[in-house]
């Protein structure tokens, strides 16, 4: 398949390359006159800019087969939960104990010491591209992962994997831990705030 992908990008490419208007390719040049030395060089340098367009097209196919990106999920399929709208789905818990899960990215450590209530950690290395659905998260209406804060690659980075291996209904917390304990949240953790701390 990357073979047939790069072939493809390569015939598109030369369909797009411009030809030299100053020497139609059908117009034969008189042998018996010099052919002036601004064209050749013109023609040259098309050549030669040919040939760094194509190797650069094909340094870029590879990166991105590399990192997997033209398979995955792009930034405009993911759904966003406000801090409102967690709260509301939390709130559903008390008749729905499968309405949501809540999902913290960060690492068990850092998860350990300080999360929202009712939180599981989960990582982004949990879920790796083509595995399966794992039934620790699954069966919930809704999941709604959360980071650090808006800056933390790895909360979005799971919203998209989980969408991208099958899961339904997957929402960014975007604002994060950091808005959660700004607006009072209750949390859970060995470093819990003893105001909000939730036994």
């Amino acid at each position: 398949m990357f073979t047939e992908r790069i072939s493809t990008i390569f015939a598109h490419t030369s369909n797009q390359i411009p030809k030299s208007s100053s020497v139609p390719e059908s117009s034969p040049v008189p042998t018996d006159q010099p052919l002036p030395t601004g064209v050749t060089i013109q023609r040259r340098s098309l050549r030669a800019n040919d040939s760094r367009l194509l190797a650069g097209t094909l340094l870029a196919c590879v990166a991105l087969s590399a990192v997997g990106c033209e398979d995955g999920v792009s930034d405009d399929k993911i759904e966003f939960a406000s801090l409102v709208e967690l709260r509301e789905m939390r709130a559903e818990l008390k008749s729905d104990p499968k309405a949501v899960i809540v999902i913290d990215s960060r690492s068990p450590s850092v998860f350990a010491s300080q999360h929202i209530s009712g939180a599981r950690n989960y990582t982004l290395a949990e879920a790796p591209r083509n595995s399966s659905i794992d039934q620790r998260i699954s069966g919930y209406s809704s999941i709604v992962v959360y980071g650090q804060d808006r800056g933390d690659s790895s909360a979005k980075g799971l919203a998209k994997r989980l969408m991208e291996v099958g899961y339904d209904s997957v929402y960014w917390f975007d604002e994060g831990m950091r808005a959660w304990l700004e607006a009072g949240g209750e949390v859970e953790g060995t470093n819990a705030s003893p105001a909000f701390k939730v036994n």
